[in-house]
Formats: structure tokens, sequence, C-alpha cells
């Protein structure tokens, strides 16, 4: 691994943290002004492959536990499927 492999590397880390910092400084406001004050929360999508939005996220709201969800194709597969059921009333 040379020198610009390691700080490409060092980069993505960076960003990662930067994006998961703001997801989750963004999420715990709308959440409080949404009222999701209780119960479960569970990160999902692209946001579940970001550790650091799901534990900035379980900081500022730690009465509430917060979970990632899977990320598989075959999940989002099932999703689409559950939601276009549910679309046409099956």
């Amino acid at each position: 691994m040379g020198l610009f492999s390691i700080f490409l590397v060092g980069t993505e880390s960076r960003l990662g943290l930067a994006a998961g910092s703001y997801v989750a400084l963004m999420s715990d406001p709308m959440l409080t002004r949404l009222g999701v004050t209780t119960g479960d929360l569970v990160v999902e999508g692209s946001f579940a492959a970001n550790p650091v939005s799901a534990a900035l996220l379980a900081a500022f709201r730690p009465s509430q536990p917060v979970f990632r969800g899977l990320r598989r194709r075959r999940d989002r597969a099932r999703r689409r499927a559950a939601v276009a059921m549910a679309a046409a009333g099956l």
C-alpha cells in the first residue's frame, strides 16, 4: 500500500465521519420536532452503513435505544415488494 492509498483511506474515513456527524446533528432536532421522544430508533438504508451516525444519534438521545438495520440487497428487494403489496392493498 503506497502513500497515495493511505491518504485516500484517510480521506474516506474523514468524509464518513463528517457525513455521519451531519446526519446525527440534523436528525436529532427533527425527531424532536416530530414528537419522536420514546421508543426504539432504527437507522436504515445507506446511513446504516455508517456507524458514526447511529453512535452519535444514540449519544444525543440516551433515552431511546438506537439500532442499525441490515443493509443487504435482499432486504431492499423485500422492502420494495412489501411497499408494492401495501400499495396494491394486498
